[in-house]
């Protein structure tokens, strides 16, 4: 695929990661950025309420996103009782980890969660535009929010538990296209007060976050720019379908065992298992 240039890689990251998997050299990589449709920019942006904070997570509460979520409530809570300011944390999305959200306890007289269930379409671009300050989400659902013009905090995803000193950062800050990637080492740095400076910066350059914001998803993610060069992309592709081997497309016993026990809606011995795993959702 990778010499009939018929693969495109959406950031780094993902290059990075493939090449490293597959173990082999990917040059002069094809590279095209998420897309969205453009979004007109709030009417002069600005904190809802100067006395509060409305934080809103966006996306799917299930498998990898969850660790970095809980992290974030965690330090959110943190804040909003060091700082004595009330904030209130808009949970967009479903999943399983409802559940853990329900469990975690960590709501107090400044925090509070709010589950707002599934949001999608204009629907979720009215909520955002009327009851958000700032948005903190990977992958295109921290679009959602950068198309409006909300200051946008970029997360990265983790299978396992994410540990004290992650750095948080803006969308407009991360490198090659980057919407979330996984954690490495490189991701944390003890004692650091990232998330604090962010939060105090909405109170005093909330116009200037915002510009940012729009600036960069209408530069680098703008549907009508990307969709031009992927046309173009697909059009120079050499590959064909008859050109990929059968046995690749074939589904190998660990796959039939994976779907076997993710959708175990049909009746089978190992539909326990698949509960277990994955929940009722």
């Amino acid at each position: 695929m990778v010499k009939k240039d018929a693969l495109i890689f959406y950031d780094r990251y993902t290059v990075e990661t493939t090449a490293d998997f597959l173990d082999l050299e990917i040059r002069n990589p094809v590279s095209v950025p998420v897309p969205i449709a453009g979004g007109s920019p709030l009417p002069r942006p600005g904190l809802k309420n100067a006395a509060r904070l409305d934080i809103a997570w966006i996306g799917r509460l299930a498998d990898f996103k969850m660790p970095i979520l809980l992290y974030t409530l965690k330090r959110a809570a943190e804040y909003a009782r060091n700082k004595r300011k009330r904030v209130t944390f808009h949970i967009i999305g479903s999943g399983p980890g409802v559940a853990d959200i329900n469990r975690f306890g960590i709501s107090h007289e400044f925090f509070e969660i709010r589950l707002a269930g599934i949001v999608d379409g204009e629907a979720l671009d009215s909520y955002l535009r009327d009851r958000v300050d700032v948005v903190a989400a990977m992958g295109l659902s921290a679009l959602e929010g950068a198309k409006l013009g909300l200051p946008t905090i970029l997360l990265d995803f983790s299978y396992t538990p994410v540990m004290t000193g992650y750095k948080f950062r803006w969308l407009f800050d991360s490198p090659h296209n980057d919407l979330g990637h996984y954690l490495t080492g490189a991701d944390y740095e003890p004692g650091n007060d990232s998330l604090e400076r962010m939060m105090n910066a909405l109170e005093t350059d909330y116009l200037a976050l915002s510009d940012r914001t729009y600036q960069y998803c209408r530069s680098q993610h703008d549907i009508d720019a990307i969709s031009r060069t992927f046309l173009e992309i697909v059009r120079g592709t050499k590959l064909r379908f008859g050109d990929i081997p059968p046995d690749i497309i074939k589904k190998k016993l660990f796959r039939q065992t994976y779907d076997n026990l993710r959708y175990y809606k049909k009746p089978t011995l190992m539909a326990p298992l698949g509960r277990w795993l994955w929940g009722d959702d």
